[in-house]
């Protein structure tokens, strides 16, 4: 008797183990596992380090407002990571269809589908204008053939990439802490051509040429302060503000240096003027000359 209570026992425990297996959630499988090294388009995949994913999204200021473009995604971390961990939206775009399964697989795993999403498309093909921020890790010469399409984004977006840099573009910043070569760029305004410069004096606005040109985000140029022709110094463009410092000759024969921060914004500029000769700060503006 008691031998056969035992073996009841056993049974409904059996039962019930099974059933509770059987209501537990499953982890469905990855639909595809891939390799390092394996064989894309234009090139091999190398997945960037987690630490590194982190840093790159970290430099560009990712945050719940940003639209963030991966170019290449691969298995869709940085997409994911952005809108996972900082509340950003996005896509990535990736010629390997498995890969691109296998980012919506994880997007949706991580909870994130309606905010990270993932096409088969070419990079070349892919309509950036919505990208507050635009990610890659790919070959010098790919990172070249994008580099017009990436300077027409709007002044302000910016461009991270893992290992390779655009050229004679400079990038703004350059991170190596992670063991990996991150860089970016913030896509500066366009500034090059005569502008008509105003600033007040004694009441009166006093009017000015300023001429410059553009290489990137550094700026050159000519300021005309009646006879006098003054260089632009330090001229640089991060996104749409502009700074650069002008010195010029007192009576006394000592240098008094003008430093300029304005905002860029189309054919307009507005800013402050701040004198090293008395720290007073003075608002200046520009209006680009569309004759010129």
């Amino acid at each position: 008797m008691l031998s056969r209570l035992r073996d009841i026992a056993h049974a409904a425990a059996a039962v019930f183990a099974a059933v509770v297996l059987s209501c537990a959630p499953v982890r469905a499988a990855e639909p595809f596992k891939p390799q390092v090294g394996q064989a894309g388009k234009d090139v091999i995949w190398v997945p960037t380090p987690e630490r590194a994913v982190e840093r790159m999204l970290r430099m560009a200021r990712v945050g719940p407002a940003d639209f963030l473009v991966d170019l290449g995604s691969g298995d869709g971390r940085i997409v994911i990571a952005a809108a996972k961990d900082l509340g950003a939206r996005g896509f990535g775009v990736d010629l390997n269809p498995d890969m691109v399964k296998l980012s919506q697989y994880r997007a949706q795993q991580a909870g994130v589908s309606e905010r990270a999403r993932f096409y088969l498309r070419d990079i070349f093909q892919t309509d950036l204008r919505q990208a507050s921020v635009v990610t890659m890790f790919l070959l010098p010469e790919l990172n070249m053939r994008l580099r017009p399409a990436l300077l027409q984004l709007a002044p302000g977006t910016r461009i991270v990439a893992h290992a390779f840099d655009l050229g004679e573009w400079e990038a703004d910043e350059i991170d190596t802490a992670t063991g990996s070569t991150l860089r970016l760029w913030v896509v500066p305004a366009a500034v090059a051509g005569r502008w008509t410069w105003s600033m007040p004096a004694n009441g009166t606005p006093r009017r000015f040429a300023l001429d410059m040109n553009q290489q990137y985000q550094r700026v050159g140029g000519v300021v005309m302060l009646g006879q006098q022709r003054l260089r632009l110094r330090d001229g640089r463009l991060r996104g749409d503000e502009l700074s650069f410092v002008l010195l010029e000759q007192s009576r006394a024969d000592q240098g008094v240096r003008y430093d300029y921060t304005g905002r860029v914004s189309g054919d307009a500029i507005t800013g402050e003027m701040t004198s090293s000769e008395d720290g007073k700060r003075t608002q200046w503006s520009a209006l680009r000359r569309s004759d010129h």
